[in-house]
């Protein structure tokens, strides 16, 4: 049994930063839910968004870089000593999160490439 922490982070494209995470919920059926105020009552109204492209939601991988730092799909990572950069996705068909570096290549199962990974920005 996989005991991962799972945690979500929600990219807001009309603003370019993060919501607030009081502002927003994945439900159990994978609903995205955002509110302005960061009131749950307002969500016993229409003042809340279940789907829109205006955001991304990105989940937490379960892993850490070497910083410490949670690695979330849409990160941009680099091998320690190297200038080489990837992207962290979820891949549908391994079920599982990968790399898919620089020339759209998706290879390497991302836990097995853990040991010097380091987050350097994220895809937005």
């Amino acid at each position: 049994m996989n005991n991962r922490e799972l945690k979500f982070r929600v990219w807001d494209k009309e603003k370019s930063s993060f919501v607030d995470p009081a502002c927003f919920t994945v439900t159990g059926n994978g609903l995205l839910l955002i509110t302005d105020s960061g009131y749950w009552a307002d969500m016993q109204t229409d003042n809340y968004i279940t789907k829109s492209e205006r955001y991304v939601v990105q989940q937490f991988t379960g892993l850490f870089d070497i910083n410490g730092s949670r690695i979330y799909e849409g990160d941009l990572v680099s091998r320690r000593g190297s200038t080489y950069r990837y992207t962290v996705e979820w891949s549908e068909p391994e079920a599982a999160f990968m790399r898919r570096d620089w020339d759209g290549d998706l290879s390497v199962y991302l836990p097995a490439f853990i040991n010097n990974l380091e987050v350097i920005g994220q895809i937005r």
